[in-house]
């Protein structure tokens, strides 16, 4: 007896084939994103208190860098982007 292939949306329609294309990483983007970033002076208070939010999203929300990591991103450049965006938040929020 020939079996049909299960595909996700078979409570729909059993001869649907399957058609989710995974995600694929963004790589052109992250040079752009790690190049802006080494400007910036590590010692000023502003990137004091960018650090102390990063360690605290590290500790307390790490599904964060896991869901960067699962597209492919390195460690150290999620948390670049990471960064990057408490420091953007920072700024506009005054």
């Amino acid at each position: 007896m020939y079996q049909i292939p299960m595909c996700p949306f078979m409570h729909l329609n059993p001869y649907m084939p399957n058609t989710m294309m995974p995600m694929m990483p963004m790589m052109p983007l992250l040079p752009t994103i790690i190049d802006l970033e080494e400007t910036e002076d590590e010692r000023s208070p502003e990137m004091t208190k960018v650090d102390e939010i990063l360690k605290k999203i590290e500790k307390n929300d790490p599904q964060i860098f896991a869901i960067l990591r699962s597209y492919g991103i390195p460690l150290p450049t999620a948390r670049r982007i990471v960064r990057r965006i408490i420091r953007l938040t920072l700024m506009y929020s005054k």
